[in-house]
Order: structure tokens, then C-alpha cells, then sequence
């Protein structure tokens, strides 16, 4: 009987919860300073080339945790995608890496590493790569997303698995002319 009666509270509360994920609409023109992951400029024009776009964006990434992050790569290379809100976020695009694997770029707690994506998407029904996988859309809101991983916490082995996630960076308008 006791259980019946929680039933409409424990829903109630998911639903509460729920609520909080749906995504609003980003606002690119304001910079949130939350994300570790963070964009050198807020509008990022691309230039169009013969079979393509492409640009330069610079970015940060800062470990505000307590164990190292850890970026898998190869010579340098990693990876790092792009995210577009249509109505919510969405992976749209994700760089070319190299197939070998190099020492692990560590970032230690309280650092921050610069690097810039050399971005490049080619025009629809080109056989060149890499593309966008929706429509590209002449402006819109995107964020870069990149891969890691978290080291273990301090005083465990240093051959625990690393727990990996995607950090994501903050808003920013990319326009395609």
C-alpha cells in the first residue's frame, strides 16, 4: 500500500527532473564561461573554397577537476566534433584522425592547454572528407565537442580504466557563405 502511494510522488519527481535536461535555446552572442572547453570567438566565419569551407578556431581547455584529462591522439591529432542546436544538440560534424596512437596529452588539474581546429567540411556529393552529416544551414549555433578521458583519483592504481566523457564548449555562431 505504502509503495501505490509513492508512485505519483517518484513520477512526479522524474518528470520534475526531466524537465531540467530539454535544451533551451543557446545564446551565442553571450559567452558562458561554465564549459572547460572554451572558443576564442563567439562568431566564426568560414571561407569558401573550390570544394569546400574552412576556417581556423581557436580554443582552451581547462581542467577545473582534481585528476588529469586525458586526450588520446596520434602525433598530435585528436579528436574533436562539432555540435549544432536544431531544437536541440546534435553531432553534425567530426575531424579526420590518423589510425596510430602517440603518448596521451595530460592536462593536470588547474591548467589549461590552447589548440585551434583546423576546420574544413566539404560540399555535398564531393568525394572528399570529412562532411557534415545534416544539411549545413548558412548560419547557426554550434559547439565543439571533444573527447576525453579522466584519470584515476588520487591514491588509485594508475591502471584503473579512465572513465571517458565528451566535454563540450561553449555557444558560438558559424556562418558558411
Amino acid at each position: 500500500m505504502r509503495a501505490t502511494r509513492l508512485l505519483p510522488i517518484l513520477l512526479a519527481a522524474v518528470v520534475a527532473a526531466c524537465g531540467d535536461t530539454i535544451a533551451s535555446e543557446p545564446t551565442p552572442e553571450v559567452r558562458d564561461p561554465r564549459p572547460q572547453l572554451q572558443t576564442g570567438d563567439l562568431r566564426v566565419v568560414a571561407a569558401r573554397t573550390a570544394i569546400g569551407w574552412e576556417a581556423r578556431i581557436p580554443f582552451t581547455l581547462r581542467n577545473d577537476g582534481r585528476v588529469p584529462i586525458v586526450i588520446e591522439n596520434c602525433g598530435g591529432a585528436y579528436g574533436v566534433g562539432l555540435e549544432r542546436f536544431d531544437d536541440d544538440w546534435a553531432s553534425v560534424w567530426g575531424n579526420v584522425v590518423p589510425a596510430c596512437r602517440s603518448a596521451a596529452i595530460v592536462i593536470e588539474p588547474g591548467t589549461t592547454r590552447g589548440d585551434t581546429l583546423r576546420f574544413f567540411a566539404a560540399f555535398p556529393g564531393r568525394n572528399v572528407a570529412p562532411t557534415f552529416s545534416r544539411p549545413a544551414r548558412p548560419t547557426a549555433t554550434y559547439r565543439l565537442a571533444v573527447p576525453v578521458g579522466v584519470g584515476a583519483e588520487p591514491g588509485v592504481s594508475p591502471l584503473a580504466p579512465f572513465l571517458g566523457r565528451i566535454l563540450v564548449s561553449n555557444a558560438f555562431t558559424l556562418e558558411l557563405p
